[in-house]
């Protein structure tokens, strides 16, 4: 992958960064394959990554579905995270959130929801999911799960990645 630098590789999952993308200077791009067994349902997964993820993150303080379609393929979504030290504020998202599966494969694409629309509440910074793609497929034995994500905390870390 011409321009990423990978940070991690195991059987199962890795990881790549790339420095300074194309959409929005001096944020990292980062891409993630993880490959699992046919045992776990997919559907468990993208739920483990998204509509449960407040039981295992313990960064995540609120999430909350501020709109969901009928068919629960479009929703907006609100959540707030933890600072990860004491001096900086809880930073808060609001993401347009689509998801669907086509021929067998699922896809869901998340983006920020401007401030002006979904203010962000109390001391909160509002951080803005520039873009969160993902793709999950059936391969053999296996699934495999790729992500591809960029996301602005609104706090320099970029250039310590």
């Amino acid at each position: 992958m011409e321009g990423y630098e990978q940070k991690l590789n195991d059987s199962s999952f890795a990881i790549w960064i790339r420095q300074n993308s194309l959409f929005k200077k001096g944020l990292v791009t980062i891409k993630v394959r993880y490959l699992f067994p046919l045992c776990i349902d997919p559907t468990e997964v993208a739920d483990m990554l998204s509509v449960n993820r407040y039981q295992w993150d313990k960064s995540l303080s609120d999430r909350r579905v501020l709109f969901q379609d009928e068919a629960k393929e479009v929703s907006v979504v609100h959540y707030v995270m933890k600072p990860p030290v004491a001096i900086l504020s809880s930073r808060d998202f609001a993401e347009k959130q689509i998801k669907f599966v086509h021929e067998g494969e699922q896809y869901s694409y998340n983006s920020f929801v401007p401030e002006k629309e979904c203010p962000a509440e109390g001391s909160n910074v509002r951080c803005e999911t520039i873009y969160a793609g993902a793709v999950m497929w059936k391969e053999g034995d296996k699934y495999v799960y790729w992500s591809v994500n960029q996301f602005d905390f609104k706090v320099m870390i970029a250039s310590h990645l």
